[in-house]
């Protein structure tokens, strides 16, 4: 697979999770550009360009991730009014690509693949290839743990808001504490509880606070698979 079609499938993992958010901040239905696709995402890659984004939208209408009007703009097809549908809704929940397989993908909304890490040992640094090493696992499992918590202490921070769901977001936000320091053990319920999760936010998504809080959530979901 050559890296121009491997950034296309990344482009539309992007495009989804935007649009994953965008439906808890706006309800959806709001045009996809490039600017806002690479601040929500967190797109590390080379620069989104408006043409990769609105090809996207329609590859993602074709898959039936995404729902909306079909416009034209310079000759090139886009969703002019972009909304998630359910199905899309449960592959971002799932961490998954929209890429084609055999067996499911994760997704990559941010562009950028880490295909090694660098480690050392009492004879100075060596490289170890992804899932290759029991340093590489526990790398993976401190960075879901640490997304969790991140959503948690956003939880306390909602709670102490004074919205009306603050009692729920505190008591979801002690429940992902206690499963956090398991992910892979825990993963179903802290799913659950992270979804939950970007509901709550959803009360202050009209605030940058809120924004936040959501993408903290989508991400952890992300990583956690």
């Amino acid at each position: 697979m050559t890296d121009s079609i491997a950034r296309a499938w990344d482009v539309c993992d992007a495009v989804l999770k935007w649009a994953y958010i965008s439906k808890f901040q706006y309800g959806g239905g709001r045009k996809a550009t490039a600017e806002d696709v690479t601040a929500a995402v967190e797109w590390a890659a080379s620069p989104l360009t408006p043409f990769e984004v609105d090809r996207a939208t329609i590859d993602l209408k074709d898959h039936g991730y995404l729902t909306g009007t079909v416009g034209m703009l310079l000759h090139t097809k886009r969703l002019m009014d972009p909304r998630i549908t359910v199905e899309g809704m449960r592959l971002v929940d799932l961490g998954r690509s929209v890429r084609p397989s055999s067996n499911p993908l994760p997704a990559n909304p941010s562009g950028v693949s880490v295909t090694n890490v660098n480690t050392f040992n009492n004879h100075g640094p060596s490289n170890n290839a992804v899932n290759s090493s029991g340093f590489t696992q526990n790398i993976a499992i401190e960075e879901k743990t640490s997304k969790i918590l991140a959503v948690a202490d956003a939880l306390d921070a909602h709670g102490e808001g004074g919205h009306e769901n603050a009692e729920d977001a505190r008591e979801t936000a002690v429940d992902l504490r206690a499963l956090a320091d398991e992910p892979e053990v825990n993963k179903s319920k802290l799913r659950e509880l992270l979804i939950k999760s970007v509901s709550a936010f959803a009360l202050a998504a009209g605030t940058s606070a809120g924004q936040q809080s959501i993408q903290l959530a989508s991400s952890a979901l992300q990583v956690l698979g």
